[in-house]
């Protein structure tokens, strides 16, 4: 090799170990950059994270309400219900044993007159001359 080689060799060496030293400091500055903005940002995310979480809760809550209220309006109409048919029923049973009763004295009063028919007849052939 010729003194002049080895001249561009250690210039290229030593051009490459310049550059190799620039894109390391650039890199360093470049990730105490990043660091230095990181915080900012995480508190950012964090506060927005923060939000999210009030405002879901909150409507949770209110779902919540929304679901008890109705979940009581349900309750409030099927004791109504319930309510209405005790009553309907009630009505049924008093008609039905009204009409059992008004049955019964049907009955006794049909046999009783059949009764009194029988014995009439009997009286009135037993007393003809």
């Amino acid at each position: 090799m010729t003194r002049e080689n080895e001249q561009i060799l250690t210039a290229i060496q030593s051009l490459s170990q310049s550059l190799r030293s620039e894109v390391q400091t650039e890199i360093q500055s470049f990730r105490v950059e990043i660091q230095d903005q990181l915080p900012p940002f995480r508190t950012e995310i964090q506060a927005e994270l923060l939000s999210s979480k009030t405002d879901m809760q909150i409507e949770f809550q209110s779902f919540k309400r929304d679901v008890q209220a109705e979940v009581q309006s349900i309750k409030v109409d099927r004791q109504a219900t319930d309510e209405s048919l005790k009553a309907e029923v009630k009505r049924w049973d008093d008609r039905f044993f009204k009409f059992a009763e008004d049955s019964t004295n049907r009955s006794n009063t049909l046999i009783a007159s059949a009764t009194i028919s029988v014995i009439a007849g009997v009286v009135l052939i037993l007393s003809r001359p």
